[in-house]
């Protein structure tokens, strides 16, 4: 192989390095994320599920309308 075609590769090589390293870095991020609002998520469902009771009735005390 020519040393022109293997600086070309190099060239290549460390490009797709970067790259990976890129997205690597983007999807450790967006994990953080959706770790976060899988606990935001949680929460807000153990406070609604405190606010409603284990009755099924609605937040102020009142059955829903037979409409719902």
């Amino acid at each position: 192989m020519s040393s022109e075609r293997i600086t070309e590769l190099e060239t290549k090589l460390a490009f797709v390095e970067g790259t990976v390293t890129e997205l690597s870095d983007l999807l450790y991020r967006q994990q953080q994320t959706v770790d976060e609002l899988r606990t935001w998520c949680r929460t807000l469902a153990e406070r609604m599920t405190a606010m409603r009771g284990n009755d099924g009735e609605s937040f102020d005390g009142h059955e829903p309308p037979p409409h719902y």
